[in-house]
């Protein structure tokens, strides 16, 4: 069991941090952007509803990127937050956070994501059930500093220890 712990914390380091400033709101902050058919929840159906806005440019009236573009880009997006990494957008916070990590080896993990606003933690799990290697934490405020560690679970619900912490200084306005 000793040599699993050890082989969690080789496979779980955080490899890039970048805080993120953005423009102003576009819409609603109750409203994911990434819900792209309004339905209220993530699903393969948003997906489906990107994809046909970049088929039909026409129709584009995406939030995610600046002036309702619609494209590639667009749709990783909304995928990457069907997968728990959240809703990443080009005019809808003000400040956030990016996190990307290294992939484990052990087959079908999820990544849980944890902040503290202490060194050290003690830290609360913000998102369970990542399925990608990285996460937009939109919920910062300005001129707080969060400490991010992540762990991973595998399929029989075996957990990781934390991973390095990262640190986000978040810029005042």
């Amino acid at each position: 069991m000793t040599g699993f712990i050890q082989a969690w914390k080789r496979l779980l380091r955080p490899v890039a941090l970048a805080v993120v400033p953005a423009i102003a709101l576009a819409q609603s902050p109750l409203q994911d952007p990434c819900d792209m058919n309004r339905d209220g929840s993530l699903s393969e159906a948003d997906k489906d509803v990107a994809a046909s806005m970049v088929l039909n440019p026409t129709a584009c009236s995406s939030p995610i990127l600046a002036n309702g573009a619609c494209n590639a880009v667009m749709v990783q997006r909304v995928v990457n937050a069907i997968l728990g990494g959240g809703c990443q957008t080009d005019t809808y916070h003000p400040h956030a956070v990016t996190l990307t990590w290294a992939a484990s080896t052990t087959p079908s993990v999820t990544y849980n994501v944890h902040r503290s606003e202490a060194v050290g933690g003690p830290y609360t799990l913000i998102k369970a059930g990542v399925r990608v290697l990285n996460f937009f934490d939109p919920n910062v405020i300005a001129g707080r500093t969060y400490y991010y560690v992540v762990t991973a679970t595998d399929s029989s619900g075996n957990s990781s220890t934390y991973s390095s912490q990262v640190t986000a200084n978040i810029p005042t306005p």
